[in-house]
């Protein structure tokens, strides 16, 4: 693909993933990477063009939902996903130099097994998870985020588990990101086999009003249609994402 088709389709890539991300309140990588990646850019560069982008999205949910974020569980979650980020970027370093088809292989698979068990998982909604539970799904959060920078699933599911209202549960997630992920930017940029960050960032900002622009249509969306049907809606059609990738690998 020439660089301005893959300039197009990057816009339009973080567009419609900062749609679909306002609207459910997650799903921003998990749409974008795999996409990204099928274009022809670098796993660990979509990594932070991804983050970047889920970053700005995060900070105007959270101004907008400051008042329902949980920031214990934001705190701890935070903590316990960078543990696990350490070694998700080690296997991160070893993924990156791979054949692009394996790369796309991993990613889609990846993709589409996590959406299959947010689509079957269904938790009894409680008033606080067991903290082994809580412990699993932090870390491997951590661990998806460094690896394929899909960290989101593991953080849905926890937070569905909770009989939270809408607005706490998407506080939580948009608090998770803006704190995770400046950290996951430092770590990558100071460890060695990453390379320099600067275009990956410089490219997610320069695509901002499209980011924007997504998120407000995204809004709209979810305001209008149930959260449920939003969901669904969502995961089948990551899904459909996640094959069309394996199937661009093999063929």
């Amino acid at each position: 693909m020439d660089t301005f088709s893959a300039i197009i389709f990057c816009g339009i890539i973080l567009c419609l993933a900062a749609m679909i991300q306002a609207a459910v309140g997650f799903a921003y990588a998990l749409f974008a990477t795999p996409l990204l990646v099928w274009i022809g850019i670098p796993l660990h560069q979509v990594i932070v063009m991804v983050s970047v982008g889920s970053l700005l999205q995060s900070v105007a949910g959270v101004r907008s939902l400051h008042a329902s974020i949980p920031w214990k569980e934001v705190g701890m979650a935070t903590a316990l996903s960078i543990v696990g980020l350490i070694a998700g970027l080690i296997i991160l370093r070893q993924i990156i130099s791979l054949d692009p088809r394996y790369i796309l292989m991993i990613v889609g698979t990846a993709l589409s097994v996590l959406v299959v068990v947010q689509l079957i998982f269904k938790p009894r909604q409680v008033d606080k998870v067991k903290w082994p539970y809580t412990v699993l799904a932090f870390l491997l959060s951590g661990v998806f985020s460094g690896t394929i920078g899909m960290g989101g699933p593991p953080l849905v599911l926890w937070g569905m588990a909770h009989d939270w209202e809408p607005a706490k549960i998407k506080g939580f997630y948009f608090a998770s990101f803006l704190l995770f992920i400046p950290i996951m930017i430092v770590l990558m940029a100071i460890l060695p086999g990453f390379g320099p960050l600067s275009k990956p960032i410089l490219l997610s900002l320069a695509y901002f009003p499209l980011i924007y622009a997504g998120s407000l249509v995204g809004l709209k969306i979810g305001n209008q249609l149930s959260r449920r049907k939003l969901y669904v809606v969502t995961c089948i059609f990551l899904f459909i994402t996640g094959i069309s990738t394996i199937i661009s690998a093999l063929s």
